[in-house]
């Protein structure tokens, strides 16, 4: 029975620390087509299948777009309509799935790649590498949704296994204490964060489809090398293609008959502790195609709220349902703005001598707000309160028990 690895040196776990690093860095970093068919052909043959015709397009909701309009042409005639009707055919339906979802110059772009990208890729594949066996495929509805099989391969035929030839090797304790360090930096940012709002965002825009975004095995991929790194020993074939597939298919609709494989996104933003996707002057994930993803503070919103927030509107802001999103929403709007256009009553208004601030407790609908104005620096703070609050004095001592004191506002 092997010794078990129980402890890391400290020049190991600064190695641990850069494989964080790497996996964060493989989000953004170079897409190549060659790399993305091979893997293609590897994953499918453990799976037991043939190499897919394999289309690759500039973002998930390009390759969600094209997956539902090459479903929709499948037929007798659907390298003829590929190649000749395309530009009719496709950008119809693209319109009519999206209406105004898209604005006119993401929509444009899309159109623009997916009549070009999708006939060059899928036409040529059907006259040159699977002919009539495709056409056969996407006959049949492109062929099996291959989703929950790829999700078993990656989970309990690769990563299970691998995670098993672990347990005789590496100590409980030390295996503890390397999934804290892993998980607090990629479960939750990689997996919650990043996997978690893209797929929101995808499915917000195009439900109903079954995708994977792999930078939720990120935590175990780094897991697993991190583990080597301590001297464990694991089965080099399997690791390597459930490290290499994570690591340059980011974004894949399985099929039988065909796969939809997304390029990388071109950048993506983080607060300053790389805890929550953030951006306030752009978004904080952005694709070739211009698909992007807006967050403040990890949450996510629209366009709008982060690029044009003084566009805003009352209405757009109390019709919010979403309580955390309302509050971003005012945040942006400007507090000061927003409790004087609502007519917000106050209930108390005070001089702070020690602070040497005005303050006033105000309400608006169901929000409570101390306002503190400083007259030297003539800068003004709004901090959310609990609504029992009835008093300056008790506003205050809310904030200063501990319970909360987030800054929601300041101009």
């Amino acid at each position: 029975m092997p010794i078990k690895i129980t402890k890391f040196t400290p020049d190991q776990w600064k190695n641990v620390a850069q494989i964080i690093d790497n996996w964060f860095t493989y989000q953004t970093d170079s897409f190549d087509c060659g790399t993305a068919h091979n893997l293609i052909e590897r994953m499918y043959k453990a799976m037991g299948h043939k190499k897919p015709a394999v289309v690759i397009l500039d973002s998930p909701l390009a390759c969600s777009i094209g997956w539902l309009i090459v479903k929709n042409c499948a037929g007798d005639q659907l390298r003829d309509q590929l190649r000749n009707q395309l530009r009719n055919q496709l950008w119809n339906q693209l319109r009519d799935q999206l209406g105004g979802q898209l604005g006119g110059q993401l929509r444009d772009q899309l159109r623009n790649q997916l009549r070009n990208q999708l006939r060059d890729q899928l036409g040529g594949q059907l006259r040159d590498q699977l002919g009539g066996q495709l056409r056969d495929q996407l006959r049949n509805q492109l062929g099996d949704q291959l989703w929950d099989q790829l999700r078993n391969q990656l989970g309990d035929q690769l990563g299970d296994q691998l995670g098993g030839q672990l347990g005789d090797q590496l100590g409980d304790q030390l295996g503890g204490q390397l999934g804290g360090q892993l998980g607090g930096q990629l479960w939750g940012q990689l997996g919650g964060q990043l996997g978690n709002q893209l797929w929101g965002q995808l499915g917000g825009q195009l439900g109903g489809l079954n995708y994977d975004f792999t930078s939720w095995w990120s935590y175990w991929c780094a897991y697993l090398e991190s583990s080597i790194v301590g001297g464990a020993s694991l089965n080099k074939e399997k690791l390597d293609l459930f490290v290499s597939w994570c690591r340059h298919i980011p974004f894949i609709i399985p099929h039988s008959g065909i796969a939809f494989i997304s390029r990388k996104p071109l950048a993506i933003s983080w607060n300053e502790d790389r805890t929550e996707l953030h951006n306030e002057a752009g978004p904080s994930v952005v694709y070739q195609d211009g698909w992007s993803l807006y967050t403040i503070n990890g949450v996510r919103v629209d366009e709008q709220i982060v690029m044009l927030p003084e566009s805003q509107t009352l209405t757009q802001i109390d019709k919010q349902q979403n309580s955390e999103i309302k509050r971003i929403r005012i945040e942006r709007y400007g507090w000061q703005r927003y409790l004087t256009e609502k007519n917000a009553t106050v209930i108390e208004h005070q001089r702070n001598d020690i602070e040497q601030t005005d303050e006033s407790l105000m309400r608006c609908d169901d929000i409570t707000v101390l306002v503190c104005a400083c007259p030297s620096t003539a800068r003004v703070y709004a901090m959310e309160v609990d609504p029992s609050c009835s008093t300056v004095e008790q506003a205050q001592n809310f904030l200063n028990g501990g319970k909360t004191r987030r800054l929601i506002g300041a101009s």
